[in-house]
Formats: C-alpha cells, sequence, structure tokens
C-alpha cells in the first residue's frame, strides 16, 4: 500500500499514517470490512520501522477506525455510514490487495452519492432540481446541432475548445465581472476538471497548498492526489484569514471559493481579496479562484467582483462552472488564465482527454449568453431563494437548542454545526436510515476532520419537502443528544 509520507514535515511519520489511513477510510476507498497490510507488510511498503506503523495503526483503533484480531489481522471497523465489503472465502481476487494504488482519498463519490433511492428526499448534493433548469431549451438546441451537422459527431474538438464557444464564453464571463478575452480561456468538462488540470499543471508532490477550511472535498482530493502538502487556513465571516498564510513556508498555491463559498456560503471582503491578491504578489504564489455560484445572488446585495477582475498580473486562474447552473448532466465549463500559465493548462489538457466534447459544446452555444439565458438566470435566484427561506424557517421552529447554522447570501449550501458530542457522520446514516439524505461534515476539512458539522443543500427539492426534511432532521438530532 502506498501512503504519500513527507519525511521534511513537523508532522511525525506515526500521525501521517494515521491521517492518511483515516482519509482512506472516510471517504469509502477502505470499505468496512477490509483487511489492512500486516505491520511487517505496511512498513516494508511506506521504508519505516514496524514500531512506527504499530504505533499509527493504534491511533487508528483508538478513534474507532480499525479492529486488530490476534491471529486474523487488521480490518477496517463497523461504522454507521459506510458501505460493507465482506471477502468470500477463497476469494480469486484476493491478490489485489498487493497492488499499491495512489489514490489518497474520495470524498467526491461519498458526498455525493448519485445512486441514492428516489424516495430519499435529496439535501446532499449541491445540485439544482431538473424543473428550474432550462432543459428544454438545450435539449432543443442539441437535436438543433445534431441535424444542423451531424458531421460533428464524427469530429474533434481543438484542445482548448471550440473557437466560437471560446469567445461565448468570454463574453458571459465578462458579464459576470471577470476581465477575460477568448485566448485566455480553456473549454473543460466541468469546473472539477478545471482543478485538476491546474493542480496536475502547477503542483507536485510536497508542494504547500492552502485551502479554506472547510472547503469543497474534491479539490482536497485532486490535491492530495497530486502528493501536495495541502495546509488548511482557518475562516470567518469574511472568508478566508489572509494573514494565516503568512506561516506557510514556500506557498505554491492558494485554492479557494470567495463567493458563496462551499459550505459555508459566506463571501469574502472585498478587503481581504486585495490582501490575499498583495500577498501572492509577494510570494510568488498562484491562487485559484473557484466561482460556481456567483449567478445565484440570493439577497439584494451582489458580492464583490471575481478576484480575477482586479488580477493585473497573471496570478489568479479563474474556474467557472456553466454546467451547474444549466444543467450538471452537460458537464462545461472553463478555466480561464493568463500569459504562459494558459500554454502550460492547454498542454495538460491535451494529456488528460485531447478537448473536450464536441457535441456538448455546440449544443450549449447558442444558449450561452442568449437572452433565453439571461431570462433563466433572472428567474433562478427568486426560486432558490424560496427554498432557502424554507429551510431556516424550518430550523428556527425546529432547531434542538445547540444547533446554529448560517444563513448563505447565495449558492445552495446551509452549514449546520452540531450539539457537543453528536458525530455528524453517525447522524448523516440515521438520516439516510429514515429517507433524508444530508452530508457530514468530515469531508471538507483538509487536515484532522471535524465532527461536528452538517452540509444541508436546499437546490434539488421542493420549499414543502425541504420543510418537512429539517423537520426530520433537527427530531433525529434532538432524539440523538437526549440522554
Amino acid at each position: 500500500m502506498y501512503l504519500a509520507l513527507d519525511r521534511h514535515s513537523n508532522e511525525r511519520l506515526t500521525l501521517q499514517i494515521k491521517r492518511l489511513l483515516a482519509d482512506r477510510i472516510h471517504s469509502g476507498l477502505l470499505a468496512e470490512g477490509e483487511q489492512l497490510p500486516t505491520v511487517r507488510a505496511l512498513a516494508r511498503d511506506l521504508r519505516v520501522s514496524p514500531v512506527t506503523v504499530m504505533e499509527g495503526y493504534a491511533a487508528l483503533e483508538a478513534a474507532g477506525l480499525i479492529l486488530r484480531h490476534r491471529g486474523r489481522g487488521i480490518f477496517v471497523s463497523r461504522r454507521e455510514s459506510a458501505p460493507t465489503v465482506r471477502a468470500p472465502a477463497n476469494d480469486p481476487l484476493a491478490w489485489q490487495q498487493e497492488v499499491a494504488d495512489y489514490v489518497p482519498r474520495a470524498m467526491a463519490g461519498a458526498i455525493q452519492r448519485y445512486e441514492l433511492p428516489t424516495t430519499v428526499l435529496p439535501m446532499h448534493s449541491a445540485t439544482i432540481s431538473a424543473d428550474l433548469l432550462p432543459i428544454q431549451d438545450l435539449l432543443s438546441d442539441l437535436r438543433h446541432a445534431v441535424l444542423n451537422d451531424p458531421s460533428l459527431l464524427g469530429r474533434y474538438s481543438p484542445v482548448s475548445g471550440d473557437a466560437r464557444l471560446r469567445e461565448a464564453m468570454a463574453a458571459y464571463l465578462n458579464s459576470t465581472g471577470a476581465r477575460v478575452t477568448s485566448s485566455e480561456v480553456l473549454i473543460t468538462q466541468g469546473a472539477q476538471q478545471g482543478i485538476d488540470l491546474v493542480a496536475r499543471t502547477f503542483v507536485g508532490p510536497g508542494d504547500a497548498v492552502a485551502v479554506e477550511s472547510p472547503t469543497y472535498p474534491p479539490a482536497i482530493d485532486v490535491l492530495k492526489a497530486r502528493g501536495a502538502r495541502v495546509v488548511p487556513v482557518r475562516t470567518d465571516g469574511e472568508g478566508l484569514c489572509v494573514e494565516a498564510l503568512e506561516e506557510i513556508p514556500d506557498l505554491r498555491l492558494v485554492y479557494l471559493i470567495p463567493t458563496f463559498h462551499n459550505p459555508t456560503g459566506t463571501v469574502m471582503s472585498q478587503r481581504r481579496l486585495r490582501d490575499l491578491l498583495t500577498l501572492a504578489r509577494e510570494r510568488r504564489a498562484l491562487i485559484l479562484e473557484d466561482d460556481p455560484w456567483r449567478e445565484t445572488t440570493l439577497d439584494a446585495s451582489p458580492p464583490p467582483p471575481p478576484l480575477q477582475s482586479l488580477d493585473t498580473d497573471g496570478h489568479v486562474i479563474y474556474v467557472k462552472s456553466v454546467s451547474k447552473i444549466v444543467g450538471v448532466g452537460i458537464r462545461l465549463g472553463a478555466v480561464a488564465a493568463r500569459g504562459r500559465l494558459m500554454r502550460r493548462l492547454a498542454a495538460a489538457k491535451a494529456i488528460s482527454d485531447g478537448g473536450a466534447a464536441l457535441l456538448t459544446q455546440l449544443a450549449v452555444l447558442p444558449f450561452l449568453g442568449s437572452p433565453r439565458m439571461m431570462r433563466h438566470l433572472r428567474r433562478l435566484p427568486g426560486a432558490l431563494r424560496e427554498r432557502r427561506d424554507a429551510v431556516l424557517q424550518a430550523l428556527a421552529v425546529h432547531a434542538p437548542r445547540g444547533v446554529t447554522w448560517t444563513r448563505p447570501a447565495g449558492g445552495l449550501s446551509i452549514w449546520l454545526t452540531l450539539p457537543p458530542g453528536l458525530h455528524s457522520d453517525r447522524l448523516q446514516a440515521r438520516a439516510e436510515a429514515g429517507g433524508l439524505a444530508v452530508t457530514s461534515g468530515t469531508g471538507f476539512f483538509a487536515g484532522e476532520p471535524e465532527t461536528g458539522h452538517l452540509r444541508v443543500c436546499f437546490g434539488a427539492a421542493p420549499p414543502e419537502d425541504l420543510s418537512r426534511g429539517v423537520a426530520l432532521l433537527c427530531e433525529l438530532i434532538g432524539s440523538m443528544t437526549t440522554p
């Protein structure tokens, strides 16, 4: 088994082993009942002493994540929220345990949980329900694209994206406050690919990357998969605490969601945005600005313009999802960068997939920036505001003592803090068993996970269902905290 140990870190190897294995267990890569390597085998693979591995395993056992059975081996312990993996007797695939992998964790799958039964109320995923999306418009444009030019099904896209779409994307991004030209735009298969391209292009093993704490779990997954030293940085009501970055030596990259942050919904103040840009210039560091929810402003005051719009010397790489607000099934987004950075990103894109699907690009092209899209974007915030307010009102009525929550000015997430002693993983599992899907907050932390938070999303269900879901959730919290 491969674990990316940092032998130059101040963190003891014992604690690194515990943390890295805990990441795999929490994310489901190591599932309930799965056998772990012996002490000697893991010590050999990691080139550390058996005592170091024994201490790491002891820390995992103390945390309730593994069980050691004398004479049988070491196994992932039972967790309410975990899937179960039971190897049959004489399992012909048992040898695969010896194959090393380089995936440190995969919280994205654990959090999104796409295959939940339709009877489960979806308050776990930051997605917008189909009834609020321009599905028929996109379907009409898709049909027209194929019928008008069937040969596009037999053509590759340019690596950077169709030239017409890049022009339209640049115009759209500029309409939302960014400052880009079409030559500075790279079309991607969703924002997730954009984050991955930036990481694989500019981040290597051991590089220091700062992230908000908490933050978007798939970004943590991507950065850890690169072997980066992911450093969580505290946040408050103004967003990322920029002064804390001064304490990080050799800072390579800062990843953040300054506008309608996922999961807390906060907006980073303009003062801190400017401070962050100043720090990046002084430290010659990059900033990866992820901006998925700008169009979902739910209150009267609009957020500050993107940090990218203030950047005159190419420190900010801007990632934007389009599919999140028009239909996640199309998987379309963009990366904007200036100068030599864009050429390097395009090279990484060529290695990754050779270019996004041309059919998707040309199907979205007529809609992007059109009057139809503008009408959609005018209607969307009101519908989402009604859903957000339904959750907030239900929390005000039903929340037990000790529960607090954020009031997001945009985006799709409300961040709950639970009463002391209530583990969010257990609450997630109980809720799902009762027909309600919510997301434990443990996956949103790059360091030691905090277990007292829950993300509740309001974009995928109507207001009346959201009210009912919150009432059920609060009932569960009350039953699990009552002595």
